[in-house]
């Protein structure tokens, strides 16, 4: 679907509407939740929130960027995870996209974007540390051309969760591995390798913080790489809901697509078990 300059700047009501309403009900339940049902969670923030510990959760996220070529994209990204058992999950993201990063006289584009399907297992667990492997697919789906990748894309994912207790965090080594495997032969072929070391901290009152960092190297570009670096902060507000707030920065980018000038991100996440 095109959308005119003018009616793509009120493109925020829509999903800050859609964020509000998902939170409201679930911010009247903390209210009506007692000092016994609440202790779970303020035990266990970082055990509750862990993604090798699967649990089957909705979680939505609103994510502005503005890129290095001008203009912006956004993202309003609902995602449902269903965990068959605490050793296999699977999951879908559903995304809408606002592309406004457009020469100027060209309309910009609002749509569907590529939905990703994503299935994990949890390989080992043992005392303060998991492993989950998993593959993923980036499916063609988008709208628009400038809505998505233009290609099908097999992604394959390996991270870990390590326990560190004394500073009441945990680190997530992660590595992703993506190539194209079908769609338009017009588009520019991918072939990428992502990093990332995450960094989740425990701190008083059921808050959280996860530090971000993420390395990017696009084999298509003779091994050229990007960084960038985002940090969230959350809080579990009872034992079903957790609400963040992610900005992020583009540290350097070597003129990758991935890698962003700046973004910023609001989400919540609703646990259904």
């Amino acid at each position: 679907m095109r959308a005119s300059p003018a009616r793509s700047r009120t493109w925020p009501a829509l999903p800050l509407a859609l964020t509000l309403s998902l939170c409201a009900p679930a911010l009247a339940q903390t209210d009506s939740q007692t000092p016994t049902a609440q202790a779970p969670a303020v035990e266990s923030v970082t055990k509750r929130l862990d993604p090798t510990d699967f649990k089957t959760k909705f979680e939505t996220r609103l994510e502005y960027q503005s890129v290095r070529s001008g203009g912006s994209r956004t993202f309003l990204v609902p995602r449902f995870e269903y965990a068959f058992n605490k050793q296999v999950a699977a999951r879908i993201d559903v995304p809408y996209v606002w592309n406004n990063a457009t020469p100027q006289g060209v309309p910009n584009e609002q749509g569907l974007g590529d939905v990703v399907l994503r299935v994990n297992y949890r390989a080992l667990r043992g005392p303060g540390y998991a492993l989950v492997v998993g593959p993923e697919f980036v499916l063609n789906t988008a709208a628009d051309p400038r809505l998505g990748f233009g290609k099908t894309l097999f992604a394959p994912v390996v991270f870990a969760s390590i326990a560190i207790p004394d500073y009441k965090s945990v680190l997530f080594p992660f590595v992703q591995q993506t190539w194209s495997i079908a769609g338009d032969p017009d588009r520019n072929d991918i072939n990428v390798t992502l990093l990332r070391l995450g960094v989740a901290t425990r701190w008083p009152d059921r808050y959280y913080s996860f530090l971000e960092p993420s390395l990017y190297i696009d084999w298509e570009r003779d091994g050229k790489t990007g960084f960038t670096l985002e940090l969230e902060v959350g809080r579990l507000v009872n034992n079903r809901l957790s609400l963040w707030a992610r900005p992020g920065v583009g540290v350097w980018n070597n003129n990758l697509p991935q890698i962003y000038n700046w973004n910023f991100e609001v989400g919540l996440r609703y646990f259904l078990d």
